[in-house]
């Protein structure tokens, strides 16, 4: 049974870091431990090979690690993030077809979640996306070239306190359930589908500060994001169910 959701308890975990990088993760010099590193670029490749693999024209740019397990925010719990960073260097297919490439790699990356794809490394589970660019501010590894990227901070949250945060996070929320409600009454089928994906991606997107990412954190922790990103799925299928039903009454 997952834990009950505690405002104050998260917030204090947000604000608190450990003293030392990952000890499953990264020697004490702060470089990756060489086991680690080669058992992470096999489970990229492998997803590669799964999802982006002779699509002629995208390249792949970087694997890095991201997330708690790449900085001082880790828990012993804590899923190993991985982002793929692959660039449309030449593929006219996905140009001509107007698709945007994140959405691409999303839906090569749901394809793999339906086929039940799980992946795991020395017993945690290693959450892998594919993007296009890099959105990280806190902490960035590079598997690919062993180096890195953004030096994590351990005190990233300096001059933040809970009330502030907290106050803030609740504003924030509110503001997001607001337009969340908003979209719901005014769209319907793949546009409502399409505009729940667009709040999702901008609340996901909104990591640059510090404050920012403590909220990211926290609606995710709360499952708010859960809730927008099912309901946006539901509405997906919803809108394909009904044009599948139109189609037949043509028949």
């Amino acid at each position: 049974m997952p834990e009950k959701f505690d405002l104050d308890k998260e917030i204090n975990r947000l604000l608190s870091t450990r003293e030392t990088l990952a000890p499953w993760i990264f020697e004490p010099s702060g470089v990756m431990k060489e086991d680690v590193r080669q058992g992470l670029m096999d489970i990229a490749r492998k997803i590669v090979l799964e999802t982006v693999w002779g699509i002629e024209g995208l390249e792949v740019k970087d694997v890095c690690l991201t997330g708690s397990s790449s900085g001082y925010l880790y828990n012993d719990k804590s899923d190993i993030d991985i982002r793929i960073e692959v660039h449309n260097v030449n593929c006219q297919e996905l140009a001509e077809n107007g698709e945007d490439l994140d959405d691409f790699f999303a839906d090569q990356k749901s394809s793999l979640f339906w086929r039940r794809y799980d992946t795991r490394f020395k017993g945690r589970r290693v959450d892998v996306k594919i993007s296009s660019n890099q959105i990280d501010f806190l902490s960035l590894y590079s598997i690919k070239n062993n180096q890195w990227l953004i030096k994590p901070d351990k005190d990233y949250a300096r001059g933040l306190n809970l009330e502030d945060v907290k106050a803030y996070y609740l504003k924030v929320k509110t503001d997001i359930l607001a337009e969340f409600d908003r979209i719901q009454a005014e769209y319907s089928g793949s546009v409502l589908g399409d505009k729940i994906k667009d709040l999702y991606v901008r609340i996901c997107h909104n990591e640059k500060n510090p404050k920012d990412f403590i909220v990211y954190k926290l609606l995710s922790r709360e499952r708010v994001l859960k809730a927008i990103r099912e309901r946006s799925v539901l509405a997906d299928d919803e809108a394909f169910k009904g044009g599948m039903e139109r189609s037949f009454l043509k028949l």
